[in-house]
């Protein structure tokens, strides 16, 4: 049985809110009730009462309140007098990525979270979606770090982090740098350079009426793009703020904005460990300041 289920499920029959409980999780309403389905079929039987649009305990549901925080207490009791005995190796967290995670502005906090946890080491794979998606379906990653799809397959589940509002790169000297804000219709005629991993960006710019000049596939960071801006090779748009932007280089945000959204992944059937979970919670936590700081417009 589903250990991180049942703690849902105690969640939910302590605070009567799928809603609440879903946004404490940072996981959809979706994922919630497909969990809460899950742990139905592992028992045997219905738990939650459906109508209207509400969700409520049945009577067994009720009744199950107490073999459930039995179970997570036998668990704890467990980890405390045997497991945490024995000797084990250092743990390793398996974290996908199909962008530039200091674009993301996570990676202070990941180096916060590896210097509290000296127990653990981190293996980052850099992919596209779709081959991440794959390796997450057959378990051999824990989560991943991807542009907002809007849709992801079956057997995922999707947490959204943040949106970024899209910037041009620009040399100083150009014309446009004199600009306070930009529009995509103001880079028409421009050479750009796009990320090749945010494929909205690129579609956006099709339905603008603007042909990419470069696109620079999944293996280059920021600072390839903005290097490639110095050069005189065109203009880039990239999310914002832009890291290593350089020198003689200036960031305008879109205006009108468009936003870049970004969410983290994983495998519904087997989900992420506990120190994963820790983790995913620290990228929120980043989140949720950058979004403070974002410029207003």
């Amino acid at each position: 049985m589903n250990l991180h289920y049942l703690t849902e499920f105690l969640s939910i029959a302590e605070l009567g809110s799928i809603s609440a409980v879903a946004g404490a999780q940072f996981i959809s309403i979706a994922t919630l009730l497909r969990h809460m389905q899950s742990l139905e079929e592992q028992c045997g039987t219905v738990l939650f009462r459906r109508e209207h649009g509400n969700v409520t305990l049945t009577e067994t549901g009720q009744a199950f309140i107490p073999y459930a925080r039995s179970m997570l207490s036998l668990y704890r009791e467990y980890q405390l007098n045997i497991g945490t005995s024995v000797e084990r190796p250092k743990q390793t967290i398996y974290l996908g990525t199909s962008v530039p995670l200091s674009s993301c502005g996570i990676t202070g906090k990941l180096a916060e979270f590896m210097n509290s946890r000296p127990d653990i080491s981190l293996e980052i794979r850099r992919d596209t979606t779709e081959n991440l998606g794959q390796l997450l379906q057959k378990m051999n990653l824990d989560f991943a770090v991807i542009q907002h799809q809007g849709h992801i397959p079956d057997q995922l589940a999707e947490i959204p982090l943040f949106t970024l509002p899209l910037a041009a790169v620009l040399p100083e000297q150009h014309p446009l740098a004199s600009c306070r804000s930009l529009s995509l219709s103001d880079l028409r005629g421009e050479p750009l350079i796009l990320p090749a991993e945010f494929t909205c960006i690129r579609d956006l710019c099709l339905e603008a009426g603007l042909v990419p000049g470069i696109c620079v596939e999944t293996a280059a960071g920021s600072a390839e793009l903005t290097g490639m801006v110095q050069a005189g090779l065109g203009i880039a748009l990239l999310p914002f703020p832009v890291p290593a932007a350089g020198t003689g280089l200036v960031s305008r945000i879109l205006n009108p904005s468009v936003n870049v959204g970004l969410s983290v992944i994983y495998n519904d059937f087997q989900k992420p460990g506990e120190l994963s979970w820790d983790l995913i919670k620290q990228m929120q936590k980043s989140a949720r300041e950058r979004n403070c700081t974002l410029p207003a417009e």
